[in-house]
């Protein structure tokens, strides 16, 4: 991926709070993924996500699964001490 691109897509992930792979890594499959938030720059990056078919990852489907993976990855930092 050319280095403009992937300030793009990183751009996007940054403002959305959340990453797709939408066939990128298995044909027909698709991923919606949130960091965890990290209580300093020394504790391990942490991520959750959810993979589903592909013709099953509606717009708008997506878009509810990348919510609900936002205020679990909100709870999960909670858990580990994130204030």
């Amino acid at each position: 991926m050319p280095a403009r691109v992937l300030s793009r897509v990183l751009a996007a992930v940054h403002r959305d709070g959340f990453a797709l792979d939408d066939e990128e890594v298995i044909e027909g499959v698709v991923c919606v993924g949130v960091a965890i938030p990290r209580r300093t720059n020394a504790d391990p990056h942490l991520a959750i996500c959810i993979t589903l078919l592909k013709p099953r990852a509606t717009e708008p489907l997506l878009a509810i699964l990348a919510a609900e993976l936002k205020g679990v990855a909100a709870a999960i930092s909670l858990g580990l001490g994130q204030s």
